[in-house]
């Protein structure tokens, strides 16, 4: 009697094949297989590092060409101030930035010092500012604060971050505002 070629079950070959294929992944670990790509995440990081440096560099670029100084909007749309990458796959945050932004897990933290020229408001001498009156005051006499610019030197630092966001002022008489002076490491000096 005969026999015919005997099938081997499907089950056999699904098996078989998934243990190659575990033994493929394996055998790329311990071989150091995964090192490419670790070096590959390694070369996007310093592509985002890269870049916010040339972003700053572009920055004192421009202020050479404006006299020396970038108005503060300026520099709050510079690409070094709106640019964000995703540095999560690095034990970074999602949202990271080239300026170091007092997140704990930022990894990019470029330093860029900048000269800034902002809008101040000031009292004239002798004067002080009081809240109570909106004005500058002295013993009876009450005055609008004086519209002038500042010139900063600010320096990329943990407050970095107020001058890429919400700073106004270089000195802000009426503590209203976020001043570049007192909170963003700037040295500011009046016109």
């Amino acid at each position: 009697m005969g026999r015919k070629g005997q099938a081997l079950p499907l089950n056999t070959l699904v098996l078989g094949a998934l243990a190659l294929l575990v033994l493929l992944v394996l055998s790329y670990i311990f071989m150091g297989g995964t090192a490419g790509w670790g070096a590959t995440l390694a070369k996007q990081m310093q592509t985002y590092i890269q870049n916010c440096q040339s972003y700053c560099e572009q920055l004192r670029n421009w202020a050479s060409t404006t006299g020396g100084y970038l108005s503060l909007s300026d520099v709050q749309s510079s690409a070094f101030c709106t640019a964000v990458y995703d540095t999560s796959k690095y034990k970074g945050t999602v949202a990271d930035h080239c300026y170091d932004d007092g997140a704990a897990s930022g990894e990019i933290k470029v330093k860029c010092t900048v000269a800034i020229m902002a809008p101040a408001k000031v009292c004239p001498s002798g004067y002080t500012w009081s809240s109570t009156d909106g004005k500058c005051v002295q013993g009876n006499n009450k005055v609008d604060p004086i519209e002038t610019t500042y010139y900063c030197s600010c320096d990329a630092n943990a407050d970095w971050k107020i001058i890429c966001t919400s700073a106004q002022y270089a000195y802000d008489v009426t503590g209203g505002s976020t001043t570049l002076q007192q909170n963003a490491g700037c040295t500011c000096s009046p016109s």
